[in-house]
This record gives C-alpha cells, structure tokens and sequence, in this order.
C-alpha cells in the first residue's frame, strides 16, 4: 500500500519560506535605519531653525534704538555692543554692517545688522555638522524699521 497523503510541509518548502521571511526582515530593519537617520537630522535643523528664530525674533522684537545690543550671557540685559570692525561675519570696518556670533549645543549663530537711516535689516544664519560630517546651513532675514520715523 503507497501512502498518498499529503498532510503538511516539506523541509524545502519551510525553508523556501524562511529565506523570504529573512529578507522581508532585513528591509524592516533598513528602513528602521534610515527613518532613524532622517529623525536625528530633522531634530538637528528644527534646533537651528529655533536658535535662528529665537535671536531673529529677540531683535526684531527690541527696540530699534538697542537693535546694536545683544545679551550674550543670557541674563535678560544687552550689555554687549555690537561693533563694525571687520571680524567674525563682519567683512570690513566702518561699512555700517555690525554682526555677532555665539555657540549653543554644536549650532553656530551668526547674525549681521545692516544699518540704512531708520531701516535695519537682521540677517540671522545658523550651521551645525550633522551625523555624517557634513556641514549645514540655514539663514533667515527680515526688516526692521525705526518706530520714532512713522
């Protein structure tokens, strides 16, 4: 009597099986990877793109009068001028183009003041090095006008 019955797998076809479910693993496990790295530079531009709208926002919002004043020191008093003598972002001496700079969890602020009678604008740019070692940038700028000139 020969058995015909055909109850269930053969060792092939589990195996078969396995290997496709080893490769469908292997693509999660990419794409986890790769939604990760996407994460951290996201995280990394949004805290640029913070510290640029935070120091963009504190001198549109001041005074123009103390527009030339910054609070490096983060006490809530500008105490430091800002000065146009040819260092850091500032290209030459006397061009009426003040800037200044600070540091903040590896992103570097940079901003410059452009005087021109009762109008200022504010250029604000923030870098950082992502992950992978390559250097990024954003910049925002806008206009400030001298509230005593309406």
């Amino acid at each position: 009597m020969i058995l015909r019955d055909k109850n269930g797998f053969s060792l092939v076809e589990v195996m078969i099986s396995l290997v496709i479910l080893a490769f469908g693993i292997l693509g999660t496990i990419g794409m986890f990877s790769a939604s990760d790295k996407a994460i951290g530079t996201s995280y990394q531009m949004t805290r640029a793109l913070r510290a640029a709208q935070e120091k963009l926002e504190s001198k549109k919002g001041g005074k123009f009068e103390s527009l030339l004043l910054d609070d490096l020191d983060g006490d809530g008093v500008l105490e430091t001028p800002m000065t146009s003598d040819s260092t850091g972002n500032d290209k030459s001496s006397g061009d009426g183009i003040y800037a200044g700079s600070d540091t903040s969890l590896g992103i570097l602020r940079r901003w410059t003041i452009s005087l021109n009678g009762g109008m200022a604008r504010i250029d604000v740019a923030s870098s950082w090095t992502d992950k992978n070692g390559i250097g990024r940038s954003l910049a925002l700028s806008t206009i400030k006008t001298d509230e005593r000139n309406r």
